[in-house]
């Protein structure tokens, strides 16, 4: 149980830090244009992983 709990963190952590990736200029513009090996993404598709970074993304409480 507390491996099954592990690999679920690992994936969650690895999936927050791909879409923080994604907020990086170069790498937008990598996916957004047909340079390199990077499949290409419409500014919509990029807005899109945006928000779903803003729901699983964790915040930080300013007050503490």
């Amino acid at each position: 149980r507390e491996e099954v709990e592990r690999k679920r963190l690992k994936a969650v952590l690895e999936v927050q830090y791909l879409l923080e990736q994604l907020g990086e200029e170069s790498v937008r513009q990598d996916l957004t244009q047909s340079t390199g090996d990077a499949p290409v993404l419409t500014e919509s598709e990029l807005t899109g992983l945006d928000e779903f970074y803003k729901l699983i993304g964790p915040e930080r409480d300013s007050s503490v």
